[in-house]
């Protein structure tokens, strides 16, 4: 849920809430007792909502760190393109195919059947961040295809050094003081 969504909520509630104080006031002493046990269990309910709510943001979280974690600490979908570039040269005779990176078995998912290396690296790369064998993107609409190939084309397929070991090919160090530079200038212009 947004935060607009969950403001929307909270005030949709308020407003519940106001309504119940008025009707309680309206309704004899027998009915009263009827509609503060409904109350009750109502504020239960929303406790255990509030209970969900807090477990969906927590595992938002630990999806989201898992996913920066993945894609700009430990690099795995440049990885992924890499190995997909290895195994489509290797079958094509085009390299050396003694490398063990061309026949491993996490590759071997990744069915590289494609005609052009970019495809196969691109098709490989799309695989990885939505965790599904090539085969099954066919059931992807073609916007989230489409959106996921954007994604893909933002990792490259090799490495650079640099003072702080292998980063993807372009890429580079910055400081989050740097960035806010570097987003500032882009709002300038």
């Amino acid at each position: 849920m947004t935060t607009k969504e969950l403001h929307l909520l909270n005030d949709i509630e308020k407003q519940l809430w106001n309504s119940v104080d008025k009707l309680r006031l309206a309704i004899d002493s027998k009915e009263y007792k009827h509609v503060r046990e409904k109350e009750k269990n109502a504020h239960e309910g929303k406790l255990k909502i509030s209970s969900v709510r807090n477990l969906v943001d927590q595992t938002y979280e630990q999806d989201t760190q898992a996913i920066l974690k993945s894609w700009f600490v430990d690099f795995e979908p440049t990885r992924a393109k890499i190995a997909a570039k290895k195994r489509w040269l290797a079958i094509n005779d085009i390299i050396e195919t003694s490398s063990p990176a061309c026949y491993s078995v996490e590759f071997d998912a990744y069915n590289i059947k494609q005609n052009t290396l970019n495809e196969a690296m691109t098709l490989a790369t799309i695989a990885f961040l939505v965790d599904q064998k090539i085969e099954e993107l066919e059931l992807q609409s073609t916007e989230t295809l489409a959106q996921l190939n954007a994604i893909a084309d933002l990792f490259p397929d090799e490495f650079d050094k640099s003072e702080l070991g292998e980063i993807p090919a372009g890429w580079s160090n910055q400081t989050v003081e740097g960035l806010i530079e570097l987003l500032i200038k882009s709002m300038s212009k």
